[in-house]
């Protein structure tokens, strides 16, 4: 996330990364928000969020598809309860536990790329997903003095990025602060 925002704000100084609350209510009623999947922005120009081309001509098979999504129906995905009872998780495991399994049930509720490991990153909405998942973690880091992180894990490097766990834990370091540090909205 952090080098997709940079890379972007080489393009457009001070842009940010959105993110995207599956657990609020207009997501559970409506799905993916309307910027991830109305064929056309507000200009009337095709929207550039719907779908990306996916072209990995040396995986194997070779991938050359558009991205494509089949959505479960928004009354299954995570609730704000679901993600308060997370956020109230004390110890990190069961957090961490918690957390991913969120993450896992948004990935496998997108469906199509997003449901597959090898295409997810390709879809738009991948972004945004993370980009709240990222959220959470902060929102929950937020709420203790002592995040209980198994020291042993501090030192590890992030590869292929030049960060080990200790540089990223917080993400002033990082030079970012998420607009909305409460829980979901």
């Amino acid at each position: 996330l952090y080098w997709l925002e940079q890379s972007l704000r080489d393009q457009v100084p001070g842009v940010t990364l959105p993110w995207w609350d599956w657990s609020s209510s207009t997501s559970r009623l409506e799905g993916i928000p309307k910027a991830y999947s109305d064929k056309r922005d507000s200009a009337g120009k095709p929207n550039s969020l719907l779908k990306s081309r996916i072209f990995v001509p040396t995986a194997n098979p070779p991938l050359n598809e558009d991205t494509f999504r089949n959505p479960g129906n928004p009354s299954e995905l995570p609730t704000k309860n679901d993600v308060d009872v997370m956020l109230s998780k004390q110890d990190f495991a069961d957090f961490e536990d918690d957390l991913e399994e969120l993450h896992d049930t948004v990935h496998g509720w997108v469906s199509g790329s997003m449901g597959r490991v090898a295409t997810a990153a390709f879809d738009p909405i991948f972004w945004a997903h993370h980009t709240n998942i990222d959220r959470l973690w902060r929102i929950w880091q937020m709420s203790r003095a002592d995040l209980g992180f198994p020291p042993e894990l501090l030192n590890e490097i992030l590869e292929p990025f030049p960060f080990t766990v200790r540089d990223v834990l917080d993400v002033r370091s990082l030079g970012y602060e998420y607009a909305s540090a409460s829980g979901s909205s």
